[in-house]
């Protein structure tokens, strides 16, 4: 079996997150909610926080904390952290986000659609949910385009949101659009779209665990 290496940084830095004062761990929190926009890769994201964890605890052997070792501008240390890590592509975040919410969400509804028959709300789920895994991997990208670039920090956090915005809504009007477009499924075709959900689902827990493991061949931890 493949080792785990992403499982394994993870568990040693919960277990050394947990052994840090409080503001230590407030400031890592802190600093992991801007980290984690520039990667979808979760192995870098990882390794970032045991870097900080590193020095969180070099700073409490000189008597300080993380924030006053790192001083006023330690945001921009943040920064300047995130841009060093690999980014990830559109595999690592079907990895991350597709794996663990659009595909069992969209296995369920075709379930239910097999269950209990034609259902036009339930079709339409079914229809839209591909769209709205690929609008989310959109807004992704956008978000994360702006994070790199963007260099005052309200204005990146301000451009952030105003996409999340404008693309909901335009997302709302194709779903408008897209409800005269339902059909049935079919008990038989909707077991069968459900099983290859699944079966995409358990793939991509195995490929998550390869690609991380490639990273880790690349940027070890150990």
């Amino acid at each position: 079996m493949w080792a785990n290496e992403y499982g394994a940084l993870k568990k040693q830095n919960r277990k050394r997150f947990d052994a840090l004062c409080l503001a230590d761990r407030n400031t890592i929190t802190v600093a992991m909610e801007s980290i984690q926009n520039a990667s979808w890769n979760l192995y870098e994201v990882e390794r970032v926080r045991k870097d900080l964890i590193d020095m969180a605890e070099k700073a409490r052997e000189e008597g300080k904390t993380l924030a006053e070792a790192l001083g006023p501008d330690r945001r921009r240390v943040f920064d300047e952290m995130a841009r060093e890590i690999e980014s990830g592509d559109f595999v690592d975040w079907l990895c991350q986000y597709g794996s663990w919410y659009y595909l069992p969400f969209h296995a369920g509804v075709v379930l239910f659609q097999a269950l209990l028959g034609q259902t036009e709300h339930l079709m339409l789920l079914v229809l839209l949910t591909p769209m709205f895994l690929l609008t989310a991997f959109g807004v992704a990208c956008l978000r994360r385009k702006i994070w790199v670039s963007a260099s005052s920090r309200e204005k990146r956090e301000m451009l952030m949101r105003l996409v999340s915005v404008v693309v909901i809504l335009l997302v709302f009007g194709l779903a408008f659009l897209a409800m005269g477009t339902v059909e049935d499924l079919g008990t038989v075709s909707a077991v069968l779209y459900a099983g290859l959900d699944l079966l995409i689902f358990f793939g991509s827990r195995l490929l998550s665990r390869f690609r991380y493991n490639q990273t880790a061949r690349r940027h070890p931890w150990r």
